[in-house]
């Protein structure tokens, strides 16, 4: 009789244990989908041109814009004058480098920013 109520307690503790772990994974997550929602949904910040061209390290260093859809792909003469909390302040979701170029992802606004850029 007491190895039952052993099994039953040990298997209580057990469930517990385990839908407790099972809660924290859904509130994380949501935590996390909410924050990522929070960035991208940030709106682009098209008031002037000054802003963007200081986050790229000034007008003198922006070599070539283009955009392609939601990207915004801009060669720099220096990339270390790139400034990505700023880019993130103005609205881009993404800021990925490479040796040749910076991609900025915009949600809809690549356009308008390569043309206040220009």
């Amino acid at each position: 009789m007491l190895d039952q109520l052993t099994i039953i307690l040990l298997s209580s503790i057990g469930g517990v244990i385990i839908l407790s772990f099972l809660i924290m994974l859904v509130v994380v997550y949501r935590h996390q989908h909410q924050a990522k929602k929070n960035i991208i949904d940030q709106p682009v910040i098209i008031k002037d041109d000054s802003s963007w061209h200081k986050a790229l390290g000034g007008k003198d260093n922006i070599k070539e814009i283009e955009f392609k859809g939601s990207r915004l792909i801009v060669r720099l003469n220096d990339n270390s004058l790139l400034e990505k909390e700023e880019l993130h302040n103005l609205g881009a979701s993404s800021v990925i480098t490479s040796e040749d170029k910076i991609t900025i992802v915009l949600k809809n606004n690549a356009e308008e920013v390569a043309k206040l850029l220009q």
